[in-house]
């Protein structure tokens, strides 16, 4: 019988236990790692959010034994932007047997009793393609695919060069340029985002209030390099860096993210988001990045043929869930 608890915090031999079982990780594309550097990376973040208030843990036993964790975290500023109670799943691990499908079951139906009676309207979940017992479970507790992303990856550990020049003027936006930010019109927003795919979401009107939030904390300090592409004037579009530099500790990597891309329709077809990528990756270069990863929906065709054009491959996809109370 699987029994379900509800913790402060899981004791990290616990969760090494669990991690050491897994066959699918997050930051599946970072090749030539060893897997005990991989799981000191989770055990280093799974960490820091029992460091915060806003995480809840659930563990799941047979027999008294820890067979499988679920780590939620709740998300103030989503639920301050949209106006209902928000979280997370941020890990959802079980033991890598037959009883896998059963045990995130368990996990997600305790979970979700205990979100309703807390007031959760809406909770996301990030999962590898591969983990077939989460996706099963996920789907059978109402949560829906919402999107798949692409994982375009750039590793600059070996020798890596790029011999495009940008056409497009690109500027290295700093706060001087809030006023920029917020002159950028509604239909810069990327349609094929998940919060405007979401119906739900979508209906709430708040996702351009979402993303022009986004870019201003992106200025503010979030990412470490804003690009605004300038023509005529005027922004036509952005993209956000995000570096991850507590991953050198225990992955002995710097990671970063090309976190945010936009285009005006109007001006779309002209190579201004080639030209602003060229512009993110060379600045990863000089600034020691280690791998930069640009996620893009699958369906995004246009999108996706850019980064391999300027040698990133492809290493890795995930699928989001949306759950919503009603």
């Amino acid at each position: 019988m699987i029994t379900i608890e509800l913790v402060k915090q899981i004791e990290p031999q616990h969760a090494s236990y669990i991690l050491e079982q897994q066959k699918n990780f997050p930051y599946d594309y970072i090749r030539g790692i060893r897997k005990d550097s991989l799981i000191s990376y989770l055990l280093d973040d799974i960490k820091k959010h029992f460091t915060r208030k806003d995480t809840i843990c659930f563990l799941s036993k047979i027999k008294d034994e820890l067979v499988g964790f679920l780590i939620l975290q709740t998300l103030t500023w989503d639920s301050e932007i949209f106006g209902f109670p928000s979280a997370r799943i941020k890990y959802l691990f079980s033991i890598e047997d037959k009883f896998s499908a059963s045990i995130k079951d368990a996990l997600l139906k305790e979970m979700i009793n205990w979100a309703k009676e807390k007031g959760i309207k809406f909770i996301d979940c990030h999962l590898h393609p591969l983990d077939l017992s989460g996706i099963s479970s996920l789907t059978k507790n109402g949560f829906e695919l919402i999107a798949t992303h692409i994982h375009h990856v750039w590793d600059f550990r070996k020798e890596f060069s790029l011999s495009f020049t940008p056409k497009t003027y690109i500027k290295f936006a700093n706060t001087d340029d809030l006023p920029l930010l917020e002159s950028i019109s509604e239909d810069i927003i990327p349609y094929y985002n998940r919060f405007n795919l979401d119906e739900k979401i979508r209906e709430t009107g708040k996702v351009p209030l979402m993303f022009k939030e986004w870019l201003k904390n992106s200025l503010l300090g979030r990412a470490k390099c804003v690009l605004l592409a300038i023509e005529d004037n005027k922004v036509v579009g952005y993209t956000t860096v995000v570096v991850k530099e507590d991953t050198r500790s225990t992955l002995g990597l710097t990671l970063a993210d090309v976190e945010l891309t936009g285009v005006v329709p109007t001006t779309r077809n002209k190579g201004i988001y080639r030209d602003m990528i060229i512009t993110a990756v060379n600045w990863a270069k000089e600034n020691n990045i280690d791998i930069m990863e640009g996620v893009i929906h699958a369906c995004n065709a246009p999108a996706n043929v850019i980064p391999p054009q300027l040698n990133a491959r492809v290493l890795g996809a995930h699928h989001t869930f949306h759950w919503h109370a009603d």
